[in-house]
């Protein structure tokens, strides 16, 4: 991981754990260390969602959203400087239509260009 991939990640994760609000803000610290250990290691969402669990008492479900919500950032967060890097400025938006719920925007933003900032 590069130095920008690294404040790039530290700084979305720190962002994102704090809107947290099923852990006490005192755990944040904590909570940013693992989930930075879990995407340096790949993203291990089994090991994020059972740490998240046994160290910090939030169900099952509520930590496997927390596991995916955090990785999914973070690995967004980690393609935007990729492709900065690779001096990528614009794309074209396509919706996959994966999700159950595809939101109204994605769905209509789909073949349309974007530009990055």
């Amino acid at each position: 991981m590069t130095r920008d991939m690294h404040n790039a990640v530290t700084a979305i994760v720190a962002e994102n754990v704090s809107l947290i609000k099923s852990i006490p803000q005192r755990y944040f610290t904590n909570v940013e260390s693992v989930v930075l250990q879990s995407v340096s290691r790949g993203g291990d969402l089994a090991q994020l969602k059972k740490t998240l669990g046994q160290q910090f008492g939030v169900t099952a479900r509520r930590a496997e959203l927390i596991a995916r919500d955090q990785n999914r950032k973070a690995n967004s967060a980690l393609a935007a400087v990729r492709q900065h890097a690779l001096g990528i400025t614009e794309g074209i938006w396509r919706h996959t239509g994966a999700g159950q719920h595809p939101r109204p925007d994605h769905v209509k933003s789909h073949g349309q260009e974007i530009f990055a900032p």
